[in-house]
């Protein structure tokens, strides 16, 4: 019998060891991308998995918003969850939710960012009204809003405003109150708080009455009073 060569006994020895190397590459490449292809599938799955339908629209002065809710397969695992758009036709201008359980929740929440952060002076919800003051014209701007799911629901509006003064840079700002003209007052307020030499860069005196709270209020009183009549 014929003796096998060193040389041969350790070309096997090699090649076995290469062998099953390349046994464990190919094996893990396979999970690799059967990994990679389960994420991905998953992904696309879940972003392509979406039902959208719109809402009842809201009409609330002259105010007009679309709502839109679209229910997705959400994150990995995938998880059904909604997500809501609400835009004031007029201006154009949109609010998005985060994502909710319930596409009520959805809905209701871009309604509320829409009126709360993104509508504001110039839009439908806010009427503006120029109040001269010394040798100042301060501008107010009131805007009606909802506080909460709960008002939302019952369309129970409640007023923000803004008492600017553009001239020097400077503005007082309230929300949350019931009716216009206590909103209107308290934003004077805020800026006279934030800013006491007001009156004097205004050319009045610190103890002048427009600036007693009492003569404050009936001035704004009598502003917005004036503009309701006013308006058609």
């Amino acid at each position: 019998m014929a003796r096998i060569p060193q040389r041969a006994y350790r070309s096997a020895e090699l090649c076995l060891w290469h062998g099953g190397e390349f046994s464990q590459r190919v094996k893990m490449a396979s999970n690799i991308a059967a990994v990679v292809l389960v994420v991905v599938c998953a992904a696309g799955f879940a972003s392509a998995a979406c039902d959208c339908k719109d809402a009842p629209d809201i009409n609330a002065g002259n105010c007009t918003v679309k709502i839109r809710v679209c229910g997705c397969l959400h994150h990995f695992p995938p998880k059904l969850q909604y997500q809501g758009t609400a835009t004031e036709t007029h201006s154009g201008k949109s609010a998005k939710s985060d994502w909710h359980s319930s596409d009520k929740g959805a809905g209701e929440q871009a309604v509320l960012q829409l009126f709360d952060s993104v509508l504001g002076p110039g839009t439908c919800n806010c009427q503006t009204y120029p109040y001269k003051l010394g040798n100042c014209t301060l501008k107010f701007d009131v805007c009606f809003m909802f506080n909460d799911t709960t008002t939302l629901e019952d369309k129970k509006i409640s007023y923000r405003a803004w008492c600017t003064d553009a001239a020097h840079n400077r503005q007082g700002y309230v929300e949350k109150y019931a009716d216009p003209m206590n909103a209107a007052t308290a934003s004077a307020k805020a800026l006279v708080a934030k800013y006491p030499d007001e009156p004097k860069v205004c050319g009045l005196g610190q103890s002048h009455r427009a600036w007693t709270p009492a003569r404050l209020e009936h001035d704004v009183e009598a502003l917005l009073a004036r503009r309701s009549q006013a308006r058609p």
